[in-house]
């Protein structure tokens, strides 16, 4: 997948969430969901330019989180937020089952493995590192739960590793396979971490995962021959 789908695809993800969560009338009083980010601020040809700068400060300027969460109710719970997007499941069985001898977790499926830019989770855990805790909102369309969310330290890594095999489109740049059952869903972690409660999130959430099932359907893999 292309810079350009991809940059669609994250803006379908995070326009629903923040039109069906953030802005419902029952959280929008609470809850400040704020542009902060490198896309959401950085001109197009400053990110150019910052491609292929490799030092420290360029690397927290490429990888910052695009938004920030503020909960006037709990104002300790302030933290970076980010928005992950995948369509297409693992499709190689030998690829599965790397990543499962990696894990030691022999029962590993497609379903449970998701995918992240290896530069960016490791800048998430740097902030961390910190107090700057940053927190993922992770839609996966081959997940059974599609719509998960929780901060990106208490998210368990699988494998670090890099692209092998023949694209046209992607950036071929090292990635991580993180476990997506270690991750709640979205509204789960809005009521265990904001207490909100589950007869306002969950019909919300509902009706959020049937309209990202529509707009972001699952993509069978395609091989590039």
């Amino acid at each position: 997948m292309g810079f350009e789908d991809r940059t669609a695809q994250a803006n379908t993800l995070i326009s629903s969430v923040t039109a069906s969560v953030w802005e419902h009338p029952n959280l929008k009083s609470r809850f400040h969901h704020i542009p902060f980010g490198y896309e959401t601020h950085i001109p197009e040809n400053v990110r150019q330019k910052l491609r292929f700068i490799r030092t420290n400060a360029a690397r927290h300027v490429k990888f910052a989180p695009d938004f920030f969460l503020l909960d006037d109710q709990l104002p300790e719970k302030v933290y970076l937020l980010e928005y992950k997007c995948t369509q297409t499941p693992i499709a190689l069985a030998s690829r599965i089952s790397a990543v499962a001898k990696a894990a030691h977790k022999p029962g590993l499926k497609a379903e449970d493995i998701g995918q992240w830019e290896e530069a960016a989770y490791d800048n998430y855990l740097a902030l961390h590192s910190i107090g700057a805790s940053t927190v993922i909102v992770n839609y996966c369309a081959y997940h059974p739960r599609l719509l998960l969310c929780d901060f990106v330290h208490r998210v368990e890594l699988l494998l670090r590793a890099s692209v092998t095999t023949p694209t046209q489109t992607g950036s071929r740049t090292p990635f991580v396979n993180i476990d997506l059952n270690s991750m709640p869903t979205l509204n789960t972690f809005l009521t265990d971490e904001h207490g909100v409660a589950p007869a306002i999130i969950d019909p919300i959430f509902d009706g959020l995962k049937q309209q990202l099932a529509t707009l972001l359907p699952l993509k069978p893999w395609r091989s590039p021959y």
